[in-house]
Parts: C-alpha cells; structure tokens; sequence
C-alpha cells in the first residue's frame, strides 16, 4: 500500500471556515497569475467557482434560518467536491518543477527541496469597512487597513478579508453575536441583502486572514440599513 499521495498532497484546514479561507486563498492566487503555476485559465476559472459554490452552501448552513438537513448536504457535497480538485491540484504544482519555490510558497506549497516554510504571523493590525453604495437589495462596501487607510492594499502576508454579519432590528457591537458570510479579496465588493429583511440593520464586521488562517483583530462595526428591491 502505498502513501505517496498523503505525502505530496499539502495539508489543509480540518474546519468548514478554515477551509474555505484556504479555498479562496489558493485560487485567489491562481487566478492572479495562473501561468505562473502552469495552470490554464480554464483551471484557474474552475477553482474560483468551486471556491465560491462552498462558500455560498457554507453560508446557507451556518445561517440558522436556513440551516437544514439539505443544506448542511449540500454544503458537504460542495466541500468534497472542490477539496478533490484543489488537492489534486496543489500535488501536481508541488511536483511540477517549472512552478517556482516562490510561487509554491505563496500557494501555500512547500517545495520538495525546500527548506521550512517561512511563517507568516497573524496580523496584528484591523481592516476598515467602508460603504460605497445602499441600493436595493445590495450594499456595496471596500476596505483598507487602519495603519494606512489611504492605501487599497491588504497588510502583508494577509490573503483576505474574513467577512461577518448580523442582521436585526437594532446594530449590534459585539462581533460574536454575527455569522460567518464569505471571504473577500478584493476591493471593492458588493455583498447581496435578503429581501425579507427589508428595514432591518445589517451589521459587518472583519478581520484579516492569512493563508494559514491565522486571524487579525476585528474591524469596526458597520451597521447599514437593508433596503428591499
């Protein structure tokens, strides 16, 4: 029997949002320069929709209004299915000796005759969350980093956004009382609103995550008003 798979293949998160942070890291950064890993756009088209398909079953399940059998399925079969693409992907790129250590390392490989991975620590600064636009049934926002609000770039070492919300009567400050939504890499991004909570106050908060998935603090609360289409 042979283990030679368990040995290329790169280890990945064991939870439901450190594997979807991973997901989006891995193919944000495929998608930035996909010949670089000797992947085709197709391929590099392919893990962006998986990534987001989990995302969006990931979302559905942890929501309490819709957390049911069939959404907690979906999202598992959602999971394994971009889990044996990315996998098998990111052995292939490990063996494949025309992708740099550089571009291995940034996908989170280690390359075979590489040394320890440098570590990333977790960030230590917060994103800031600012609204562009409130139309119906969207909020339109971007981010930037507190230690340099003038700059669109995320801190180094930082892949995403990790984005959460709660939506109520009143806004809320207190992060823990909102859900996971989705994972952002770019600014800006239009995030869509239930029709059902037309009036409602939506709240966002964020935090930075590394492709590890070490956190950051949190951001400041951002309550914006839900406006029914």
């Amino acid at each position: 029997m042979t283990t030679r798979s368990k040995k290329t293949a790169p280890p990945v998160p064991r939870t439901d949002s450190g594997l979807c942070d991973w997901f989006h890291a891995f193919a944000s950064t495929i998608e930035d320069d996909p010949a670089a890993a000797c992947v085709t756009d197709e391929a590099a088209t392919e893990l962006i929709t998986l990534a987001r398909e989990y995302d969006i079953a990931l979302g559905v399940a942890n929501t309490p209004e819709t957390r049911t059998a069939e959404a907690i399925a979906r999202k598992d079969a959602a999971r394994d299915r971009a889990l044996a693409v990315f996998r098998s992907l990111a052995a292939r790129i490990r063996a494949d000796f025309r992708v740099s250590g550089q571009v291995k390392l940034a996908l989170g490989i280690r390359p075979k005759a590489a040394g320890p991975r440098p570590r990333i620590p977790a960030p230590e600064t917060a994103p800031v969350l600012l609204l562009d636009a409130a139309g119906p049934g969207v909020h339109v926002m971007r981010y930037c980093d507190s230690a340099d609000p003038d700059s669109r770039r995320k801190p180094g070492g930082v892949q995403q956004l990790q984005l959460f919300r709660h939506i109520g009567r009143e806004p809320i400050d207190d992060p823990e009382q909102a859900a996971y939504l989705t994972a952002v890499t770019r600014s800006p991004f239009t995030i869509e609103c239930p029709d059902e909570y037309n009036g409602h106050i939506a709240t966002y908060f964020g935090r930075w995550s590394t492709r590890t998935a070490l956190v950051g603090p949190w951001s400041a609360p951002l309550a914006i008003t839900v406006i029914g289409r």
